[in-house]
């Protein structure tokens, strides 16, 4: 994917190719895991899709989650959540 040392960089345009791709790639699973979480919430914990956005952009900014049920699906969440993006505690 990338150019070896030993080579010359690769063009402007080409770089910038490089660079969309790997936003789109970022933005997909992003908007991938907040689809997951928020299907999580919304089925498990029955929350509207307002506060099952909110709790899982909480998750996944690392600030933890708004409502406290304690239900064991919402731990389950947010171990998930944690773990997805490196903080298992």
């Amino acid at each position: 994917m990338y150019e070896h040392r030993l080579r010359p960089p690769v063009s402007r345009r080409r770089f910038i190719l490089r660079i969309l791709r790997h936003f789109a790639a970022a933005m997909a699973l992003l908007f991938g895991s907040i689809t997951i979480g928020m299907a999580g919430y919304s089925h498990y914990e029955h929350l509207s899709w307002r506060d099952a956005f909110l709790n899982t952009a909480m998750l996944l900014g690392g600030m933890g989650p708004v409502d406290h049920h304690g239900r064991t699906a919402e731990r389950f969440l947010q171990v998930c959540t944690r773990c997805m993006r490196g903080s298992c505690s």
